[in-house]
């Protein structure tokens, strides 16, 4: 772990819903579309991993 050590301030807030409680809504106060959530979202994976 000492390795990534340096990482740990910045996952101090992760958690199981954090990028359906609180990255999306930011995206969404900041401006971006409910398309361009769902290109990131469902379209983006679908296609590298479809």
């Amino acid at each position: 772990m000492g390795r990534h050590r340096a990482a740990l301030p910045a996952v101090k807030d992760w958690h199981p819903l954090h990028l359906s409680d609180d990255i999306l809504p930011e995206l969404q106060r900041r401006g971006i579309s409910q398309e361009q959530i769902e290109q990131m979202t469902v379209n983006n994976p679908a296609r590298v991993f479809g």
